[in-house]
């Protein structure tokens, strides 16, 4: 498509023409005025430039490249609960661990809960030379308290629920728990801290799975049935040290992963955003015995974290690994 354009253009003026006329019209004035404002000339732009074809067009709707493309997460299987890796065989389980308190706890019981943690973890792992099996463990402070507020309901005696009172107390600690978790906090403390007091919820979260790349059984079974036995061995063995896990589902991971890669999602309302900060250390099975891991109140601190951002089942690597993040 060509387009013309209509603008009046100075007359070549004849010989026998008054030669004193030097007055310019009104389009040079114009063209002089845009000049003196560093404007161009209208139509200089496109001039010598190629009508837009339809490959053009088309170019406009391409989609750009997308990270979600690196993603290896394929489907989430609701039968096994497990996720489906991109080579299309390895599965791997996503747990919230309520961690165990130790505040206040005296050297002799922080050394007893720590073996107990190693024992689990040595226990529940067959070592395998390749694609072994990987544990992730995942702290971050989010500023949302609803699981809070359900284990809240949940622990009403069913004698109380539904009473006058007891929706009255827990509408009144709701209003409580989102005054205290709102953005900028409740109160700033300019005696003490200097820092603005705000509650955060402490949440775990664990991923266990492994590479089978190559080999779609091992011993007879399939890698969703060696997934759920290794992990009744881990839930088992982190029971008795006193760690508590429940299997997440497809809407846990889902809600979980938005929030990491987005954590001020605008469709999701303005009070949903979380902390994205993560750091990351890695410890071998065969070095767990000297492994000291101080399990601190409501999360995990290792020495030796360097700070990253990866997500889940982001990273190979030889040997039994154990990785832990922690976000604030």
């Amino acid at each position: 498509m060509r387009w013309k354009f209509s603008w009046p253009k100075l007359a070549v003026a004849a010989p026998g023409e008054s030669e004193g006329n030097d007055q310019p019209d009104h389009w040079q004035r114009h063209v002089e005025t845009l000049r003196q404002a560093s404007i161009p000339e209208p139509g200089a732009a496109v001039q010598g430039r190629r009508p837009a074809t339809v490959a053009d067009e088309q170019a406009l709707y391409d989609v750009a490249p997308s990270f979600v493309e690196l993603l290896p997460w394929v489907e989430f299987l609701p039968k096994s609960k497990s996720m489906l890796l991109e080579d299309g065989q390895s599965v791997a389980a996503f747990f919230e661990l309520v961690p165990l308190g130790t505040e206040g706890r005296e050297p002799g019981w922080l050394a007893h809960a720590r073996d107990a943690l190693e024992n689990a973890l040595q226990d529940s792992f067959d070592e395998l030379d390749e694609n072994p099996w990987v544990l992730q463990l995942y702290a971050q402070d989010e500023p949302s308290f609803d699981q809070y507020m359900q284990t809240l309901r949940n622990y009403v005696q069913p004698r109380a629920r539904g009473t006058d009172f007891t929706e009255f107390y827990l509408r009144f600690f709701g209003h409580h728990l989102r005054a205290v978790a709102k953005p900028g906090g409740l109160f700033e403390d300019t005696v003490v801290t200097r820092l603005r007091w705000r509650g955060q919820t402490r949440r775990v979260r664990m991923v266990v799975y492994r590479r089978s790349t190559g080999q779609a059984t091992r011993r007879g079974q399939t890698p969703e049935q060696l997934l759920g036995i290794v992990c009744d061995r881990l839930c088992g063995g982190l029971a008795n040290a006193g760690i508590q896990a429940r299997r997440l589902g497809a809407a846990d991971v889902h809600d979980w992963l938005l929030r990491w890669f987005n954590p001020n999602p605008a469709l999701l309302g303005p009070g949903a955003r979380t902390g994205s900060a993560s750091m990351r250390s890695r410890v071998t099975p065969r070095r767990a015995r000297t492994a000291r891991s101080n399990w601190q109140a409501g999360g995990i601190s290792a020495s030796g974290c360097s700070s990253d951002r990866r997500a889940p089942m982001s990273r190979k690597g030889p040997g039994i690994s154990t990785e832990c993040r922690t976000a604030s």
